[in-house]
C-alpha cells in the first residue's frame, strides 16, 4: 500500500476510530517533525485534530500529484501573474478614456458599445469585480505567509491561480467580444 493510499484509509475512518500514534507515524514519515509525533504519542486527544489537519492538508497535495519543489516552481508563476493582474488596477469602470485599444490589451474600462452588448457580457466587469477583490486577498495572505512551508501554502498558491485564470479570461471574453 502506498503512503496515499494509507493516509486515505486512516482519514476514512471515524475518528473515534483513529489510533493516532498511527496517524502521528504517517505525518511523521512525510514531513519529518518529531515534536508532533512525540506530541501526539504523549497526548493522543489533544493532537488528535492536529494530525488529521496535517494528513488531510498533504493528501491534497499528494493527490495533486505535486512535490514540495513543484509548489515552489508553482508559486515563481503564480504569484508575478497575480500581481500584474491586481497592478493593472481596481475593475472599477471609470470612463471609455480607460478602455483597451486593441482586444488582447488589458481590460481598462467599460467599452463603448457596453449597453448594447448581451447581459451576460455586460454583467462581466461587475462579476469581476469580485473575483478581483478575492484574487487581492488571497495575493496579500500569500504575502504575509512568506516564511511558510511550501505545503501550508499550497491550497492558497492553488486558489490564487484559479481566481487570476479566471479573471483574465472574463476581460479576455468581455474585451473580445464581437471583434
Amino acid at each position: 500500500m502506498t503512503l496515499t493510499q494509507e493516509i486515505q484509509s486512516y482519514l476514512a475512518l471515524a475518528p473515534s476510530d483513529r489510533d493516532v500514534a498511527q496517524g502521528a507515524m504517517l505525518l511523521l514519515r512525510i514531513n519529518r517533525n518529531r515534536i508532533i509525533y512525540a506530541g501526539a504519542l504523549h497526548a493522543p486527544r489533544r493532537y488528535a485534530p492536529i494530525i488529521e489537519a496535517e494528513l488531510k492538508k498533504h493528501l491534497r497535495i499528494r493527490l495533486d500529484h505535486q512535490t514540495r519543489e513543484g509548489i515552489v516552481s508553482m508559486e515563481r508563476e503564480v504569484m508575478p501573474a497575480a500581481e500584474q493582474s491586481i497592478q493593472e488596477g481596481d475593475p472599477v469602470i471609470s470612463s471609455d478614456a480607460d478602455r483597451p485599444q486593441s482586444a488582447s490589451a488589458p481590460h481598462r474600462g467599460l467599452r463603448p458599445d457596453h449597453d448594447r452588448l448581451p447581459r451576460d457580457i455586460q454583467q462581466i466587469p461587475e462579476q469581476n469585480a469580485d473575483v478581483y477583490f478575492r484574487m487581492k486577498k488571497v495575493y496579500n495572505t500569500l504575502l504575509q505567509m512568506a516564511d511558510a512551508a511550501p505545503c501550508d501554502r499550497y491550497e492558497y498558491l492553488k486558489t490564487l491561480k484559479n481566481l487570476d485564470d479566471r479573471y483574465r479570461a472574463a476581460w479576455k471574453k468581455y474585451d473580445g467580444y464581437g471583434v
